[in-house]
């Protein structure tokens, strides 16, 4: 387990899959509703208290969830004081991109996903077709014979900053 203060306020704490694995902790199944994810979080405090690390908790607690290849990456930030204490666990979520050669296979792509909400964005002549909303595997999966399908973090940022949106 690495842990990183960030500053008085913030620690973030980088689990192995095997240290979330004694925790009984899971990134898919992480709610603030399951009892599991709340008891593996309780003894993860308690984990980083014994190693020194204070974590406030007499305001809100925003805990802020990451995959990485082999684990996970968690941080907590202690907002100040509210009139109610509460936890919140927020998800990196990853949309899926179709990376298309060209904008015809942009256009197939987004023929196979009729019920998704689709952005197409340009850079060059490559098309980022970033699919949102309703799909199917099935669905998602015949489009990806169209491009190169990639899960990005944070891809509709991204896409804003680095390339030109041809669709609203």
């Amino acid at each position: 387990m690495k842990i990183n203060p960030v500053n008085e306020y913030t620690v973030e704490v980088e689990l192995p899959a095997a240290e979330m694995e004694r925790l009984g902790l899971r990134f898919e199944s992480m709610d603030w509703a399951d009892v599991e994810t709340r008891r593996a979080v309780w003894s993860l405090v308690g984990l980083l208290r014994e190693r020194g690390v204070e974590i406030r908790l007499s305001g809100r607690l925003l805990i802020e969830a990451g995959k990485l290849p082999d684990g996970m990456r968690l941080c907590f930030t202690s907002l100040p004081r509210g009139e109610t204490p509460r936890l919140k666990i927020k998800k990196e979520t990853r949309s899926p991109v179709l990376r298309c050669a060209c904008a015809g296979d942009a256009a197939a792509a987004r023929i196979c996903l009729p019920d998704a909400v689709c952005t197409l964005y340009a850079a060059g002549e490559r098309r980022f077709l970033l699919v949102r909303g309703t799909y199917t595997g099935a669905a998602l999966a015949r489009a990806a014979e169209y491009g190169d399908l990639m899960l990005l973090p944070h891809a509709g940022e991204t896409l804003e900053e680095y390339a030109v949106r041809v669709t609203p």
